[in-house]
């Protein structure tokens, strides 16, 4: 299972919005250095939305019918393969 997947950190940027690490990781049982990497590693794989003039991530709807919305017949998909 991936982590952002396990520990809910897609789930908490779909419903809080654009964040910043130190606000997705206060949730989390993670360090904030952790959550920046997973972060700029997903934004650079192009599942997350970084704005440079705020420093925030966000997750994109389309994104977010795959990890985080569980009535999307997407999100089911991808865990039933």
């Amino acid at each position: 299972m991936q982590i952002g997947d396990a520990l809910g950190l897609y789930r908490t940027l779909h419903a809080n919005g654009p964040m910043i690490s130190g606000e997705l990781a206060e949730p989390v049982p993670v360090s904030e250095r952790y959550v920046c990497e997973w972060l700029a590693n997903q934004a650079a794989s192009g599942y997350l939305a970084y704005d440079p003039a705020t420093g925030k991530f966000v997750l994109p709807e389309e994104q977010a019918m795959v990890f985080s919305v569980q009535d999307s017949p997407v999100y089911s998909w991808v865990r039933s393969t």
